[in-house]
Parts: C-alpha cells; structure tokens; sequence
C-alpha cells in the first residue's frame, strides 16, 4: 500500500509531536473530508473486505502496550507486580503503512496505554525513569540527545507538558503508586494542582505493601483519609476527571486490618463525598472488595523483612483490595 504521510517514529511511540514527526495538518479523525484525501486502499484485504469492526481488533492488537525486554524488573524490587514485570513498549510500526491506517488506528497507543509514575523513595521506581533526554536546542536537532538524571515530579510535568490535543484527547488514565507520607502530605494534590493535570477520565492511586507506615516493623495499618478528601474536594473540582480508584495492598495476614480501614472509609464517606450539602461523588457498591492475589519473593528491596510469610517461608502473599468513586452524573 503506499504512504501518504508519515505518522510517529515507532521508537518514539505515545507522544506525537506536530512538529517533528507528523505534518500540523495532518488529521487524526475518520470524516468524509479526511478519506477524500487518502487512497482507499480498496485493493487490500484489510479495507476491501473485513468491515471496520475486525480491523479495529487487529489495530488494537497492534497497538497493545507488551513488556519491554530491555527493561525488565527483579522480581524482588519494590516496583514489580502484576502488570508491572517490565517498562511498558508501544508499537506504532502500523500506522507508517498509508494515511487510512493512520486515521483509523492513530487514537490507540494512548487510549491503551497507562502512563504509571513512582513516588517518593528512589528505590521504588525503574531504574528507566531516573533518565531523561536533554531538551532539545538548535545546537543538537540533527544528533542523539543525552540522558540527564530527573525526579519523578519532573518525568511528570515533561510527560504532561509533551501532550498534544490528540494525545489529551485519547488519555484514558493516570496511575500513581505513592508511599503514604507522600500521599498523605498532600504531595499528590500539590504535583496535580501545580498546573500539570491534563484531562484525564480515570486516576488511579495504588498503595502498594511497603508504602504503609512502618511496614519495615510488621505494624499495624493505619491510614488518615484526609488527602483522599483533598483530592475529590479540591483536585479533581476543576477537572473532567469522572472516576478515582484507590487500591490498597497487604500481607494475606493483614487483610482483617486492611477491612477495618475498608469500613472506616466507607463510614465517612458522606463527609468525604458530599460539599454545601451536594453528593458529587458515589462510592461504587462493589467498593472494598479483593480485585487480586499474587504472590511475590520473601526478601523485599534484596532484604527479608520480619512480615508474615506464608507456610514455606520462601514468599508473601499479597492481597489487593479495591475502591472505586465515580462522580454524579458520569
């Protein structure tokens, strides 16, 4: 099939720049105008005789974030988990075959994809996200840019600030995985506030085992829901942000203290719901139940902790619990 335009270098994948690798005019939506200015492909299979339906399944396949084999995760780092086994890759080889595929599948590598972002010890984040490009200047357009050290807060705001109107369009999802002096300092709230929030529908906050207070020590959970009310009072206030889940995660041990903080939330949920007397947001009716079970290696970070460890003593068993709030109206 030939090319009309060129979309996204295939290494460069989520963040399509409209001056760089793809032409400002180039459209990105399926319209009678848009496939006037494009061969029809009518000779290939894929337009002249699957129906859009199946060809969209093949795109998404296509499209599908998979994990990256150069950045794969020690299964004992404080960042590995399900879905979480290796730095995520998009291929977006698909959409240089001719400008129909590009209108067709351009929307999907950000629609499937789940930018994540690690706070606040350096230890719990990839080793890939402690580098950064170098911006780019007039001096080094045409050469390969070095990589500099950056925090998570600045990955962030690069990310959010390199989004296109296409890309915010199609951005379905944020996920943070926070320790709770961070979260519950408000950090969160603050880094969203600060400018740096693009429209997204759904924000996800994980709270993994070794981001509660003292897990090092075996301690009891213990969690102050204020900044969960800063967030749907306060962050998400100005925002189409329409759901917020939080995930919370323990020892298999644990989970009879994980159902008591559970049900703490689910009491005050009016206050932490409702403003002037208006419910804005509805805690979903499926809220607080086990969504997953894995287990993982008894030493944690390379050390084994003094935690509850399952019969063979050789790896913990994690429980996720899940709670989910969507706002009135969505």
């Amino acid at each position: 099939m030939p090319r009309k335009a060129r979309a996204a270098n295939p290494t460069q994948t989520l963040i399509i720049q409209g001056n760089e690798d793809v032409p400002s005019a180039l459209e990105n939506k399926v319209t009678n105008e848009s496939l006037a200015k494009c061969n029809m492909q009518s000779q290939s299979p894929l337009f002249g005789v699957l129906p859009p339906e199946l060809r969209n399944d093949i795109f998404e396949l296509a499209t599908q974030p998979y994990d990256d084999e150069r950045h794969v995760y020690k299964p004992n780092a404080y960042f590995y988990r399900p879905g979480h086994h290796a730095k995520q890759k998009v291929d977006t080889a698909s959409m240089l075959t001719c400008r129909r595929v590009w209108l067709e599948a351009n929307y999907l590598p950000m629609r499937q994809f789940e930018p994540t972002f690690w706070f606040k010890g350096e230890e719990r984040r990839p080793d890939w996200t402690h580098q950064a490009k170098s911006p780019r200047s007039k001096y080094n357009l045409r050469h390969s840019r070095p990589s500099v050290n950056t925090t998570e807060e600045n990955r962030y705001k690069t990310f959010v600030v390199s989004l296109t109107a296409a890309n915010v369009d199609n951005l379905q999802t944020l996920h943070f995985l926070g320790q709770l002096y961070w979260l519950e300092s408000d950090c969160l709230h603050l880094l969203l506030t600060g400018g740096s929030i693009p429209t997204v529908p759904h924000v996800k906050v994980t709270v993994r085992h070794t981001d509660w207070w003292w897990w090092e020590s075996d301690e009891e959970l213990r969690l102050d829901y204020d900044w969960i009310v800063t967030l749907l009072a306060q962050t998400f206030a100005a925002t189409s942000t329409s759901t917020f889940e939080l995930q919370l995660e323990t020892l298999s041990g644990k989970v009879p203290q994980l159902e008591a903080i559970i049900e703490d939330i689910k009491e005050g949920h009016s206050m932490i719901t409702e403003r002037d007397g208006d419910r804005y947001w509805k805690l979903q009716d499926e809220s607080g139940k086990e969504v997953l079970a894995w287990d993982g290696p008894a030493d944690v970070g390379g050390i084994r902790w003094r935690m509850a460890h399952s019969a063979d003593g050789e790896k913990l068993e994690y429980r996720v619990h899940s709670l989910v709030w969507k706002r009135n109206g969505a």
